[in-house]
């Protein structure tokens, strides 16, 4: 496991604008996420090789999962943070925590959860170049949406994480190409 430095910073900026009992509630909220995706990639046949956290979450390397198996696998973390509602009487820190985490992964932007899951039912459907496209357009869309919807509720940090996680899963790159041109 490795964690890099920006991980740290974002650990240490969340620390001083969060109260403790929220921050220990978000980071268990995390814990039961990528217990979930880890048991369900075991569960599946396949392996994770390493993960590592920073600033944009958890990214697990795994083998060995075909398509609807990697679906699934994506899956998994939502519904785990998701059934953390279930326990709103006992620890509303937590549950809330677990909502707003499933809720933004479930985010059809890649590499979020929601991203994972289109691609592989784009998989399905469309050849390889436009699945990357698709769901290139379709990342764009929901983050534009989502971070729109983060201002008008004076959430400008909502909207900034949002436009970072679509960037991030474009490696910086601001173009979804459909065809790749042709070197001459």
């Amino acid at each position: 496991m490795e964690l890099s430095g920006w991980g740290c910073v974002a650990l240490a900026l969340l620390l001083l604008v969060l109260p403790l009992p929220w921050i220990a509630a978000a980071l268990l909220a995390g814990v039961v996420h990528e217990c979930c995706h880890y048991l369900a990639i075991r569960a599946l046949g396949g392996r994770v090789s390493g993960m590592a956290i920073g600033s944009r979450g958890a990214v697990m390397e795994l083998r060995g999962l075909g398509t609807a198996a990697e679906l699934l696998a994506a899956a998994a973390g939502p519904v785990g943070s998701l059934s953390l509602l279930s326990l709103s009487g006992i620890f509303p820190r937590l549950a809330l925590c677990g909502l707003v985490q499933g809720a933004y992964n479930l985010l059809p932007i890649y590499p979020l959860d929601g991203g994972r899951i289109l691609r592989c039912i784009l998989k399905w459907l469309l050849p390889p170049k436009a699945v990357a496209a698709v769901s290139c357009w379709v990342g764009l869309a929901a983050a534009l949406s989502a971070g729109a919807l983060c201002m008008a509720l004076g959430l400008p940090f909502g909207a900034a994480a949002v436009g970072l996680t679509w960037l991030g899963g474009k490696d910086g790159k601001f173009s979804c190409k459909w065809r790749e041109k042709r070197v001459q």
